[in-house]
């Protein structure tokens, strides 16, 4: 292990035991050495968010930005930053990047209703709610959730009426919220994301067991450390080229398939990579480039799958979803996910008939068995409001 990797260890063992003054030394020290390192400078923006320094948060926040403009996690920081400095109108400037970059976030729209009500924006607020209801009415009613107030209510209630119910679920949760929103922060738990995450490392599991290189890789994603996995994927990429192969600088190596054959495994993890760095765009064409060499490919397909999914396109997902599980029917993650497509897309009838060939595969899954009732229930409950 190098000086550098050495110092990182410490420091993230000094952050994970809450000693940030400890940590934040030696992360100093790091970017003094290397300015560039994108994982010592987003460590330094937490560090500093720990220890309540948001001037200086929002300072790295700024430089890893310049670098990277798409890191969800860094934007989501500086907005953090920016709310407790009060500093209201940037805070809506940077969370508006986020909504850009991640148009499902549920995180993003609770910040922004939050920042707006600093503001007391109100006939922006009724726009915000009236555009987030039309492009995706699941969104919709999940914050309508979070904010302690059902969808049913949304048209026909006050603003006031609204921040009142909202506020009085909200004090109910008071041990769980502190003022500079950290509970907003964490990443919110739902089943899709579960069975989303778990499928990646069955993957990638896979595909490390006989290759130490792509291990190391996954390791670093383990660890959350994705700008690294990233840089040691293009890194091993670049050296699977012997020293007598020219690479054309014209060439689109994205699309090229002999380098697309060479490294197939690589892209693979490159394609979720991105996925968990928020490139969604960059992955899916990964990912496409791959099925134009491989298309009976279960961990393509799957992946394909997922990122369709994520980007609301649940139709294209279920048919993604239903080859790769042509190719194995085994995987509970993926016959969950396929089943979650199809409710998403509102398609109950299909969903209950896929969930018991699921059983059908693996009989002895209380999850599928749960899955069935509550979709059934579903299509109860919307039987009777019709």
């Amino acid at each position: 292990m190098s000086d550098f990797e050495e110092e990182l260890s410490k420091a993230k063992e000094f952050y994970s035991n809450m000693e940030f003054h400890s940590a934040l030394d030696i992360y100093k020290k790091l970017y003094n050495e290397n300015p560039n390192n994108i994982t010592v400078i987003n460590n330094l923006v937490s560090t500093y968010i720990k220890i309540f320094d948001y001037n200086q948060a929002i300072k790295y926040a700024n430089i890893y930005l310049d670098i990277n403009p798409n890191n969800i996690n860094v934007l989501f920081s500086k907005t953090v930053a920016l709310i407790n400095l009060k500093r209201f109108d940037e805070a809506l400037e940077a969370i508006d990047r986020v909504i850009h970059i991640s148009p499902l976030d549920l995180n993003a729209y609770t910040f922004k209703y939050k920042i707006l009500n600093a503001l007391n924006m109100e006939e922006e607020k009724r726009v915000f709610f009236r555009d987030l209801k039309n492009f995706s009415p699941r969104t919709f009613t999940r914050l309508m959730i979070v904010l302690g107030f059902l969808k049913e209510q949304g048209d026909d209630i006050t603003l006031r009426e609204f921040d009142n119910m909202s506020e009085a679920k909200i004090n109910k949760m008071s041990k769980e919220i502190v003022n500079d929103f950290s509970f907003l922060y964490e990443d919110i738990k739902n089943p899709f994301v579960e069975y989303r995450q778990n499928l990646f490392i069955t993957i990638l599991e896979n595909l490390a067991c006989k290759n130490p290189n792509l291990q190391e890789i996954l390791d670093l994603m383990v660890d959350d450390d994705y700008e690294g996995a990233l840089d040691e994927v293009n890194h091993q990429i670049t050296v699977s080229f012997d020293d007598d192969e020219c690479i054309n600088e014209d060439m689109d190596l994205n699309k090229d398939s002999v380098y697309c054959k060479k490294n197939k495994n690589l892209l693979i993890f490159k394609s979720v990579i991105l996925f968990n760095l928020n490139d969604e765009k960059d992955a899916f064409n990964i990912i496409n480039n791959l099925l134009d060499i491989d298309n009976s490919s279960f961990e393509i397909l799957s992946i394909r799958a997922i990122i369709q999914a994520s980007l609301g396109n649940y139709n294209n997902a279920s048919r993604s979803f239903k080859k790769a599980l042509n190719i194995n029917d085994e995987n509970l993650d993926l016959w969950v996910l396929y089943i979650y497509s199809l409710v998403l897309n509102d398609n109950l009838d299909k969903a209950i008939e896929e969930n018991e060939h699921a059983l059908e595969s693996i009989p002895d899954s209380d999850i599928l068995k749960a899955n069935l009732e509550n979709i059934k229930n579903d299509m109860e409950n919307d039987e009777v409001s019709d």
